[in-house]
C-alpha cells in the first residue's frame, strides 16, 4: 500500500492520503505507513488506511487510563518511601542522608521534616515557612543538626 503525506509550513502532518494529489506529494516507505498504525484511530484494511473516531476515542481512553496509572504507581512509590524516612530513627537517616530532600527557601517545614543543607542532615525543631536568610546552618532555633555529611 502506497502512502502519501502533505506537511505545512512548520512540517506537521497536515493531510494524508491512498494517492498523490497536490496537497499530499510525499510518499511514505512501508515503515512508515506501519507507524501511521500507531496514530489514535488509523488502522490498515486490506490495502486501505482507515479512519474511525471511535477507535481514536478508545486508543486515547487506553492511553490516558494506563498514563493515569503510572502516575499513581509513582504517587504510592513516592508515599512509601516518605513513609519509610519518615519512621526512621535518627541515626539511620544519617546513614541514608542522600534520600532526604534538600532544603528549600519559600518551603513550609513541620517540626520532625529532615533536610539536607549543605552535606548536612537536619532536622526541624520548630514548624516555619523557610526564607532566605534562615538556612538551617544559621538559625539553630529551627533546626538541629544531625550530621555533617564527612562525619
Amino acid at each position: 500500500m502506497k502512502i502519501y503525506v502533505g506537511l505545512d509550513e512548520a512540517r506537521n502532518v497536515s493531510a494524508l492520503s491512498t494517492f498523490a494529489t497536490e496537497f499530499t506529494k510525499i510518499e511514505l516507505e512501508n515503515e512508515a505507513v506501519e507507524t501511521l498504525t500507531d496514530l489514535d484511530g488509523f488502522y490498515i484494511s486490506g490495502d486501505k488506511l482507515m479512519y474511525s473516531k471511535e477507535l481514536s476515542d478508545s486508543k486515547k481512553l487506553a492511553r490516558k487510563e494506563l498514563e493515569d496509572k503510572k502516575k499513581a504507581e509513582e504517587m504510592l512509590e513516592n508515599l512509601k518511601t516518605k513513609e519509610l524516612l519518615d519512621n526512621l530513627s535518627d541515626e539511620n537517616a544519617v546513614l541514608v542522608m542522600a534520600l532526604f530532600p534538600a532544603w528549600k527557601t519559600k518551603t513550609k517545614y513541620k517540626v520532625g521534616d529532615r533536610v539536607r543543607y549543605e552535606d548536612n542532615l537536619y532536622k526541624t525543631i520548630q514548624e516555619h515557612d523557610s526564607q532566605d536568610n534562615w538556612t538551617p546552618d544559621q538559625v539553630p532555633a529551627l533546626f538541629e543538626k544531625l550530621a555533617k555529611g564527612d562525619e
